[in-house]
């Protein structure tokens, strides 16, 4: 027993001693070069007296090195050089692009059938039905469709399904004017604000919760079964009152009748007066990116607004 405690012990000196080695061998290739050339640089501006000397862009080398990984192929590797470079150098002219890369490899990979952490296969039972189905695996149906390249909602016993577990928070961030998804504080995808336009009562920052998920056809909702939910237009409503997320819709115009002065009543027979619409409430998202959301946001996880 006394020996065996022994190969223990020296098992677990040499693990340690490996990740020291490993710790230093990073310090000394990476971060300290770095850090030199930072030093020198604000040295020389110091001198000089002025902030004239443009500093060397740091994370372009990991911007690089992440494309040099996408052509060949090793997206997991691609992302988490990205990550690293998020984290590490967010002042980089590359954050944007790295930003929508990061976001287009989590989308290729959650939609896709290529294995990953939370992704799993369901075999459809006799009695299922995909609202149950999506409900008992955190996930939507919109979701079950998509990454199954399901054209019909209509399953069957056998069936087997790609589900996953859409674990997201969703942050609508005011001063970038972006809205990310997050899984566990790490980016999963980050969509642009066409339009901000919520109440004044609505102040960041604002904690709550995806409440409801609703598709309009005309004035009336519609469901995943009916032919009209291709053409809906999504919502994301929320626990507070005015922070919706919807698609955005051009300005346009519409026709009512008008009073000739504000001492008439208006008459509804009189010819109608185009007048522009009103912008609606809201966090507006464009058409494409709202339909992209709708697939991988479930109706009861976390929503903050924060600025």
């Amino acid at each position: 027993m006394a020996r065996f405690r022994l190969i223990l012990a020296f098992f677990a000196l040499a693990t340690l001693a490996a990740g020291v080695i490993a710790v230093a061998y990073f310090w000394e290739k990476v971060v300290k070069p770095q850090q030199i050339v930072v030093t020198k640089i604000d040295e020389r501006k110091h001198r000089k007296g002025g902030p004239d000397i443009e500093l060397p862009d740091l994370g372009k080398r990991e911007f690089d090195a992440a494309m040099a990984l996408v052509k060949e192929g090793e997206l997991l590797g691609a992302r988490d050089r990205l990550y690293y470079l998020l984290k590490f150098f967010p002042e980089s002219k590359t954050v944007a692009e790295a930003k929508r890369i990061i976001g287009e490899i989590n989308l290729d990979l959650l939609l896709s059938g290529i294995p990953m952490e939370g992704k799993t296969e369901y075999v459809v039972k006799s009695g299922d039905a995909l609202v149950s189905i999506a409900r008992r695996n955190k996930c939507t149906v919109d979701y079950i469709l998509r990454a199954n390249a399901n054209t019909s909602p209509v399953i069957h016993p056998g069936d087997r399904l790609t589900v996953s577990d859409l674990d997201f928070t969703v942050v609508v961030d005011a001063s970038d004017k972006a809205l990310r998804v997050e899984s566990k504080g790490r980016l999963v995808k980050e969509y642009p604000i066409v339009e901000l336009n919520v109440p004044h009562s609505v102040k960041p920052p604002v904690s709550t919760t995806v409440t409801e998920k609703v598709a309009w056809y005309g004035d009336r909702s519609v469901n995943f079964t009916q032919v009209e939910y291709l053409q809906a237009k999504k919502w994301l409503k929320s626990g507070k009152l005015g922070l919706m997320i919807r698609a955005y819709e051009t300005p346009g115009l519409r026709a009512e009748p008008v009073a000739k002065d504000r001492s008439q009543k208006v008459d509804k027979n009189a010819a109608a007066t185009p007048r522009e619409t009103e912008a609606p409430v809201g966090v507006l998202m464009d058409p494409a990116d709202m339909d992209e959301l709708f697939t991988i946001v479930r109706g009861d996880i976390p929503l903050k607004f924060i600025n």
